[in-house]
């Protein structure tokens, strides 16, 4: 290499003109959310690159640069559109939210598995041709959210909310919070390894109980995801649509009828088969409500009194959010 010689990654060529990423804090219903989207027109299968959501957070804290980021998430994301219209890669394990074996259009997935080989260059000339809206599940990218905007210009992103004392016992229940390697991406510091969203509260870390990391870990998030909305420009912020858990159970006909118009989609016939699913039954406001009341006082049984009083007084202001 000569001396001197500066180099740097190309951004990649963007071969879709409609992508969609459905995010939201760990246990929010991202993934029921997948579900709601099946139900409106020109929607394909559900990706998820988990190393998509590595490198915006490595970029958050500049540990690569702008150029690296942007070409690296345009990357895996071409990669996986391509591989969703050849059949590659495809989630067929039935338990898992994400399976194509839970798809409404599995027989069109399936030919795709089983169908001949096909050119690379006419499967990206499809991809550059074609209306359907392409789905990512991502993490927490709204309380970072620069660089990705930055990727993708037209992207629009989906945001589900829950109440937080719901989030907190599911953490708790499911026992992230338990040590430091169940949150997911962590970041090495002065103070150990700790989760990246951690870095306010770096040095108090060990000293705290299991139910405050946890608490703390879902405030910081919801709050960062606040300031960083409120930091977008007019056009950016009609590119959010925000929803909740609680409105996906509670109306979910104004909620898919609110994607389908965010998308500029159509709402499909078998929406009428979807919002008479058990599940609706089994997660009504009344329901919510009742069993909120028993997590509350877990969760209170087990944290400290000023963390606790921390999280009280945002779930007040959640609740009142959700009422306007």
């Amino acid at each position: 290499m000569s001396m001197g010689l500066s180099v740097q990654f190309e951004p990649a060529r963007s071969y879709a003109k409609n992508v969609v990423f459905i995010d939201g804090i760990t246990r929010s219903g991202k993934f029921w959310m997948v579900h709601f989207l099946y139900q409106i027109e020109n929607i394909e299968h559900v990706r998820h690159d988990p190393t998509m959501d590595h490198v915006a957070v490595a970029s958050f804290f500049k540990m690569i640069g702008d150029n690296v980021a942007i070409s690296l998430l345009q990357g895996m994301l071409n990669r996986q559109l391509y591989e969703n219209l050849i059949g590659r890669n495809l989630n067929f394990r039935y338990a898992d939210s994400s399976s194509v074996l839970k798809n409404p259009d599995l027989q069109k997935y399936l030919m795709r598995v089983i169908g001949p080989d096909r050119d690379p260059q006419e499967t990206f000339s499809e991809l550059k041709e074609s209306n359907n809206w392409f789905v990512f599940l991502v993490h927490d990218w709204l309380s970072h959210l620069k660089i990705q905007l930055e990727a993708f210009p037209a992207m629009k992103l989906i945001r589900v909310e829950r109440n937080l004392i719901d989030l907190v016992y599911a953490w708790y229940s499911k026992g992230i919070g338990r040590d430091r390697m169940a949150f997911g991406i962590r970041i090495k510091s002065n103070y150990g390894s700790v989760p990246w969203f951690a870095f306010p509260w770096l040095d108090s870390f060990d000293s705290l109980c299991e139910m405050d990391r946890i608490i703390l870990s879902i405030l910081t998030l919801h709050q960062k995801a606040k300031e960083t909305y409120e930091t977008l420009s007019i056009s950016h912020k009609k590119q959010v649509l925000f929803t909740s858990y609680e409105e996906m159970a509670g109306t979910p006909l104004d909620t898919i009828n609110d994607i389908a118009t965010f998308l500029g989609t159509s709402v499909r016939d078998s929406v009428w088969t979807f919002i008479e699913e058990k599940v609706f039954r089994e997660r009504n406001r009344s329901n919510l409500t009742a069993s909120r009341e028993v997590k509350k006082q877990f969760i209170q049984e087990r944290a400290s009194h000023e963390v606790f009083s921390r999280l009280e007084d945002s779930v007040t202001k959640y609740e009142n959010s959700q009422l306007s």
